[in-house]
């Protein structure tokens, strides 16, 4: 299963509109769920809703494959965590999805993880789900790729941050 969401906060047709259309061309509407927030323009051809409670969430993420999303840094963390494969589509501030270009900023910065594909153009997405599709394949079917295991996300914090916090909080307690 292809897991797209868009966050809670906000609609994003950009994305939302070019999962829709790949999955209609390559037949694979019944393959995608989505969360697609409030919008005036839901999907025509994939199963969708508005909102989902943080369990079903949560659930969506453990049993998709894939996770297509916005760049946000929830949606990435959820996905590598969780040892899938994710691709983000930035929201942009010239196309008045958000209030600055942020998101452009967090594709940047995750780039270089295994799992990790994204972009700020809504064109690119057909072939970063089928190259993600392909690794997938590849590495024996659906479910099978673990990012993490492969230099994605731990869950966990490192030990940097957690010596920077011990600092922090032994600073603020004396």
């Amino acid at each position: 299963m292809i897991f797209v969401t868009v966050g809670s906060q906000l609609p994003f047709d950009r994305l939302v509109d070019a999962v829709d259309a790949w999955a209609e061309a390559q037949g694979r509407s019944d393959e995608v769920m989505a969360q697609v927030s409030a919008t005036d323009a839901p999907p025509k051809y994939i199963e969708w809703r508005s909102e989902m409670q943080p369990s079903e969430f949560n659930a969506a993420v453990e049993n998709a494959d894939l996770i297509v999303g916005h760049a946000g840094t929830g949606t990435i963390m959820a996905a590598l965590c969780a040892g899938k494969p994710v691709v983000v589509l930035a929201r942009r501030e010239g196309l008045q999805e958000t209030r600055n270009d942020h998101q452009v900023a967090t594709i940047e910065r995750f780039r270089h993880l295994t799992g990790f594909s994204g972009t700020t153009e809504a064109d690119d997405i057909p072939d970063l789900i089928e190259a993600a599709l392909g690794k997938l394949a590849e590495a024996g079917g659906s479910g099978s790729s673990n990012p993490r295991a492969e230099g994605g996300l731990s869950p966990y914090a490192t030990g940097p941050i957690l010596d920077r916090l011990r600092g922090f909080l032994d600073g603020a307690l004396s």
